[in-house]
């Protein structure tokens, strides 16, 4: 299999945002504190490809950028039918 560089850990999900440039970056704040939350804000431009790889990873690639999560097709599956049925 190949190396893609996300790795699910105990049932979570792992995501990589890589960005060909700054300018594309809106907003990456880091808010201290009892909840602390992390936002990251930005631009993929026009959508270029979107792809299961290995089913295992979904990759969105835009102009400026790719998106990518650990997401398992059946994950990915049933959480679009379950979104539909809602």
């Amino acid at each position: 299999m190949t190396n893609i560089g996300l790795k699910q850990a105990q049932g979570n999900h792992s995501f990589s945002i890589e960005m060909a440039s700054g300018h594309h970056l809106r907003r990456i704040e880091v808010i201290d504190g009892p909840r602390g939350r992390v936002i990251i804000e930005g631009e993929l431009g026009g959508c270029v490809n979107v792809e299961l790889i290995e089913g295992i990873v979904l990759r969105i690639s835009g102009e400026y950028g790719v998106f990518r999560i650990d997401l398992e097709e059946g994950e990915l599956r049933g959480t679009l039918r379950n979104h539909k049925a809602s």
